[in-house]
């Protein structure tokens, strides 16, 4: 699904204010998107035209609100059904209850990390076959390897930006060819 106009200014247009405390770059500034205005669900939120994402259940696990809600609003602008949790307890927990399609798994978290919700995610039958994306600031190669070893269908490293977050599970989906 290719998004039209500027994601970043519909969210703008949406909220009527920039979120507090996003990271520099991560708000649209172009006042000139004449799209902005368009596409908002009976219940607010924004989703795309794309009928096969809204099939699509995705958990985000993310400690940090400020991206949490970005990378939020990029998965509901996208069409796809988004539940949350804040560490990885929760994460395990709701991968079990929800039985997502998908989960964005940050790594470094309270209670308990990405790694060891993977590990434990992976390890149960019923939640085994669950596609698990990493998204964190560690960038080492060891990371990586780690990601790949646990059954991560891929691995992110932060910061990146909410269209990018939302064309790799796309990618994920076979919704979008690798570039």
């Amino acid at each position: 699904m290719e998004m039209s106009g500027s994601f970043l200014a519909r969210m703008r247009a949406r909220y009527r204010a920039r979120p507090p405390a996003l990271p520099s770059g991560w708000w649209a500034d172009d006042e000139n998107d004449d799209d902005a205005a368009s596409g908002e669900a009976s219940d607010g939120h924004r989703v795309g035209e794309d009928a096969e994402a809204a099939k699509q259940r995705i958990l985000l696990v993310e400690d940090d609100p400020d991206i949490m809600y970005v990378f939020r609003e990029a998965l509901l602008y996208g069409g796809f059904e988004v539940h949350t949790a804040t560490d990885g307890a929760e994460a395990v927990r709701l991968g079990r209850e929800l039985e997502p399609d998908l989960i964005l798994m940050d790594i470094n978290m309270p209670v308990m990390s990405g790694w060891d919700a993977t590990a434990a995610l992976k390890a149960d039958p019923r939640t085994a076959r669950i596609r698990i994306v990493g998204i964190s600031a560690n960038t080492t190669v060891d990371d990586h390897r780690r990601a790949s070893s646990l059954g991560m269908e891929a691995y992110y490293n932060k910061p990146f930006s909410p269209t990018m977050v939302l064309s790799a599970v796309q990618r994920v989906f076979g919704m979008q060819e690798d570039s």
